[in-house]
């Protein structure tokens, strides 16, 4: 077991917006803590990593290669590798958010193979999207358990 504190003095730029890094799992996956301020959009960006990004307050709106969707908190979005992303706080007070992501090389080579995927596509079969949706579930719950601990440590 492991625990993370966090402190929003940690908060430094990336990708146009605040993050700080909670830490590294196993299965080579890492998290972070990231603030999107109010009228603030995040830098566009890919990566070979599957992503997921729990938002834990405020509200906004994802782009990515598959097109756009509303956002707030309790919402989970999964990126899948190479997916383009960005995030736009639309909302009046900060949009906090959890990011997990780790590599999968079967994924990242599949998405890799396919760089003419659009909305109507999908990068993996419908017996690995359910897999994935239950891991991340599963990352999900564990997050939420150990993210109330941490914020409310620090407020």
């Amino acid at each position: 077991m492991r625990k993370y504190t966090f402190s929003r003095t940690e908060l430094s730029r990336a990708f146009g917006i605040d993050m700080a890094t909670l830490g590294t799992g196993s299965a080579r996956t890492g998290f972070s803590f990231g603030k999107v301020g109010p009228g603030v959009t995040s830098e566009p960006h890919r990566h070979d990593e599957i992503e997921a990004f729990v938002v834990l307050s405020g509200a906004g709106k994802v782009t990515t290669d598959r097109g756009e969707i509303s956002v707030e908190a309790g919402d989970v979005v999964l990126f899948h590798p190479f997916e383009a992303h960005v995030l736009r706080n639309d909302g009046n007070k900060d949009l906090d958010f959890v990011a997990v992501y780790w590599r999968d090389g079967e994924a990242a080579l599949d998405a890799a193979q396919r760089p003419q995927l659009h909305a109507a596509q999908s990068s993996s079969s419908p017996r690995r999207q359910r897999q994935m949706a239950i891991c991340i579930w599963g990352i999900f719950l564990a997050l939420i358990s150990a993210l109330t601990s941490i914020l409310v440590s620090c407020a």
